[in-house]
Order: C-alpha cells, then sequence, then structure tokens
C-alpha cells in the first residue's frame, strides 16, 4: 500500500456542484488523497461529532483485484492501514487534521 498510495495525507475541501447539491442540503466534505494524488477515502462530520468515511471505489477495486478480496475485506485493510500509519484510533480524529473545520454544520455560501 506504502508504494501504491504513498506515504503522505492531503485533505482538502470537497468541491461541490450547486446544481446537484445546494448549499442548504450538503454537508463540509472532505478528500483524503496521499503524495501522488490518489484518493484514499473522503468524509464529512456527522451531528453527533463523529465522521462519516466513504472509501475510493477505484483503490477498493485495486486492492481487490491485486489480493483477490471483497470490498468488505478491502474496506478493512485499507482503514487498519491508514490508521495503523497515522496513530489514529477512531474515526473521529480524522477531524483533527489541520485543515479540517471545526464547525459540525452545513456550508453557507
Amino acid at each position: 500500500m506504502d508504494m501504491y498510495v504513498g506515504g503522505g495525507v492531503n485533505i482538502t475541501l470537497r468541491e461541490w456542484n450547486n446544481i446537484l447539491y445546494p448549499p442548504e442540503y450538503r454537508r463540509k466534505m472532505y478528500d483524503l488523497r496521499s503524495d501522488n494524488g490518489t484518493l484514499v477515502l473522503y468524509f464529512h462530520s456527522n451531528d453527533i461529532g463523529g465522521v462519516n468515511l466513504y472509501f475510493s471505489i477505484s483503490l477498493l477495486e485495486v486492492v481487490g483485484n491485486m489480493f483477490s478480496l471483497l470490498r468488505k475485506q478491502c474496506k478493512e485493510y485499507i482503514r487498519s492501514w491508514f490508521f495503523k500509519k497515522h496513530n489514529i484510533k477512531q474515526y473521529r480524529e480524522l477531524l483533527n487534521f489541520p485543515v479540517i473545520d471545526k464547525k459540525y454544520e452545513r456550508d453557507c455560501i
């Protein structure tokens, strides 16, 4: 995983399509990419201070094809690799990365 994905983390606020996702119905969604630009996962905060986490479909397919794993197994493999690499124990710790806005509210434009 280190060779394919890379070691660093770049988190950016996802750009939204204003027609498909009006501001009053969307949350701040963050893309978590590696140094080489590979999308690892994306997430947003929820109403109870936690995180809803979604894995990159393309990365799931690559890992699944490499190791002949089911998608559920790939998610666990990627999650454990990433969390171990960055010393994360709970999903909500993703909110501690410096770029994350600490407010658990919807975007306002």
